[in-house]
C-alpha cells in the first residue's frame, strides 16, 4: 500500500468523519473529496466504511499525539498552550458526538471496531494532556490536591469549546487561540501550587 496515498485518504476521511459523523459521511463523499472513485477506498480498507472510519481516526490521533508530545517538552505552562495550539490546528474532536452517536452507529456494523474509538481518542488526545499536567504537578507547579483527570478533561473541554466558537480555528493569533490561551491560563492558575 502506498503510504502517501493512505495518508491523504486518512486525512480527508478523518476530517469528514470528525466534522460530520459516521452516518452523515458516505464513501461517495470521501471519494469525491479525494477526486477518486468511492470503490477505490476499498483498496485501503477492504472491510468498508467502518474500517475506514477507525483507521483514519487512528491515523489522525497518532499524528496529533506526536504533535502534543513534542509540544509537551517545552515545560509547563508554555507546553500546555503549545499543545492547545496543536489541537486547534487539527480537525475538531467532538467527544460527546463521537461517543453518543458515532460509536453506536459503528457498533451496529462492527462492535469490535466501535470499541476501539474511545481508546483511540483517549490515547491520542486526553493522555498527552494528562501526562503534561502530571509532570507539572510532580514539579510542584500544580497543587498536589488537584485531580489531574478532572483538570485534563476541563483543559480539553475549554480548547474544543472555545475553539469551536470562532471560524478561524487554528489560525495563529486568532480570536479562538487568544480565548483558549486566556481560559487555560486562568484554569491552571486556579490549580497552581500555593
Amino acid at each position: 500500500m502506498d503510504q502517501g496515498a493512505w495518508e491523504r485518504v486518512a486525512d480527508v476521511s478523518a476530517r469528514l468523519f470528525l466534522t460530520s459523523g459516521f452516518d452523515a459521511v458516505s464513501l461517495r463523499q470521501i471519494g469525491g473529496a479525494l477526486g477518486m472513485k468511492p470503490a477505490s477506498l476499498y483498496y485501503h480498507c477492504p472491510d468498508g466504511k467502518a474500517q475506514l472510519y477507525v483507521r483514519s481516526v487512528a491515523h489522525v490521533m497518532e499524528r496529533l499525539k506526536g504533535a502534543l508530545e513534542a509540544a509537551a517538552e517545552t515545560g509547563f505552562p508554555a507546553a500546555g498552550l503549545a499543545m492547545a495550539d496543536a489541537v486547534l490546528g487539527h480537525p475538531p474532536v467532538d467527544f460527546r458526538r463521537i461517543i453518543s452517536v458515532d460509536v453506536p452507529a459503528l457498533a451496529r456494523v462492527d462492535a469490535g471496531l466501535a470499541e476501539q474509538v474511545p481508546l483511540l481518542l483517549h490515547a491520542g488526545l486526553y493522555d498527552p494532556f494528562r501526562e503534561m499536567l502530571h509532570a507539572a504537578q510532580s514539579a510542584g507547579q500544580l497543587s498536589a490536591g488537584v485531580d489531574l483527570d478532572v483538570l485534563a478533561a476541563a483543559t480539553l473541554a475549554l480548547i474544543e469549546g472555545l475553539g469551536a466558537m470562532h471560524g478561524e480555528r487554528g489560525a495563529p493569533g486568532s480570536m479562538s487561540e487568544a480565548l483558549v490561551h486566556t481560559a487555560l491560563t486562568l484554569l491552571w492558575r486556579g490549580a497552581a501550587a500555593a
